[in-house]
């Protein structure tokens, strides 16, 4: 019961502040929401199991440039925006597996 009350306070203060910056600013500026940059981007084993293809497929697709890849360290992420909108297409049906 305790945590509850916290974190509706917690809730409560980060509104207070999105309204007083928002304030502040003019009402000029939205505030844009947090969220976690992982959820937006495949890695290349989920993007291999998802449409079914070979890590060499997909390296072949990128040298094409078919599929954008950024590196982030040793690990190469997708856009899943991007890819979503590719298998939504079709695009990708010709180097399924």
């Amino acid at each position: 019961m305790i945590k509850d009350f916290i974190s509706v306070n917690v809730e409560g203060i980060q509104e207070a502040i999105k309204e007083a910056v928002a304030e502040a600013l003019g009402n000029n500026v939205q505030i844009a929401k947090t969220e976690e940059k992982h959820s937006e981007y495949y890695d290349r084993q989920e993007l291999c199991r998802l449409a079914h293809i070979s890590t060499c497929t997909l390296w072949r697709m990128e040298s094409e440039g078919l599929i954008h890849k950024m590196k982030f360290g040793r690990r190469n992420l997708y856009d899943k925006e991007e890819i979503d909108a590719l298998l939504a297409s079709g695009k990708l049906a010709k180097y399924s597996r």
